[in-house]
């Protein structure tokens, strides 16, 4: 026989407990997911309000039970609390919710708007949580966990080898990793290996510039021909050289990626960039597609 039902349930806005519907579920998840509505239903012989939410990108929705605030009456009483947070929501928004399995139905026990952070419905950008030491095997390795909509994962970082010849974190990687604390958004580039994701660059999120593309030009930087584009931006026209990469003792050769896109762009068009800045110049590191601007209509005179 089932227990009488007794409990809480938090609707975070602020952090406000509600007498609730709901004795021990069986099992509790905390996502991220997107607000799609409410819909009206019946769970446990008993008139119910629902919430509906689906994936942050694409999936099939889902549906949970507003707890009643008086479970007793025959008639829909769903929770203030909750409420006063749903009211405020639209279709789309990104919210955190903790949902619970009880009596074979889901129900929700917390809900609150989420905040993203700069940049992290960007790909490739996360927040970072912290530092961490993990084992493979034998091997000791240094990683970072990040989370994007609130979901972790841990990166670690290559094992190289060192000036005295023996097997350690990549240098560059963990003092570039060791600048940032919890909460900052970084831009990863991550390669996997197995079931084991391996660090390949860290830098701080910064917002894509908007540029116009004049021409590709040739540069050399200590003695070694380099491809770049001269860009007209804000601050007038600079050149951004594409970094070069190597195989083995074979000639250097610009980066295929990001030379392809280079080349595939016009005089007088538009684009997003990201770069990087060393002691050798401005690297590009990243190019996509300018969002179209708004077409403005020409007001009639009257």
């Amino acid at each position: 026989m089932n227990k009488m039902i007794t409990g809480l349930v938090v609707a975070v806005l602020g952090a406000t407990a509600l007498p609730t519907f709901g004795q021990d579920a069986n099992r509790t998840e905390t996502k991220v997911v997107r607000f799609g509505g409410t819909r009206e239903g019946r769970a446990w012989n008993r008139p119910v309000l629902m919430l509906v939410y689906g994936p942050v990108s694409a999936g099939r929705p889902a549906a949970a039970i507003i707890p009643n605030t008086n479970p007793r009456e025959n008639r829909l009483n769903p929770s203030e609390v909750i409420m006063n947070v749903v009211k405020e929501l639209k279709r789309g928004d990104l919210i955190e919710v903790t949902v619970a399995e009880f009596m074979g139905n889901s129900l929700l026990r917390s809900v609150r708007r989420y905040d993203l952070k700069p940049g992290e419905n960007e790909p490739n950008v996360f927040v970072f949580e912290k530092m961490v030491q993990e084992k493979l095997g034998r091997q000791e390795y240094d990683g970072i966990v990040v989370s994007k909509y609130g979901s972790p994962q841990t990166v670690l970082i290559p094992i190289r080898k060192n000036k005295e010849g023996k097997p350690a974190s990549d240098e560059q990687l963990l003092e570039a990793a060791r600048q940032f604390k919890e909460g900052d958004s970084v831009e990863l580039e991550v390669q996997a290996a197995g079931r084991t994701v391996m660090l390949k660059s860290i830098y701080r999120y910064e917002p894509p510039k908007r540029g116009t593309f004049v021409r590709i030009v040739q540069q050399k930087v200590n003695d070694e021909d380099c491809m770049g584009i001269e860009i007209q931006g804000e601050d007038g026209n600079q050149v951004v050289l594409i970094p070069n990469n190597q195989i083995g003792r074979g000639k250097p050769f610009p980066d295929r990626q990001l030379a392809g896109q280079a080349r595939s762009l016009r005089p007088g068009k538009a684009f997003l960039y990201k770069t990087r800045q060393d002691d050798k110049g401005t690297w590009l590191r990243q190019i996509r597609p300018a969002p179209r601007e708004p077409a403005t209509r020409p007001t009639r005179e009257r």
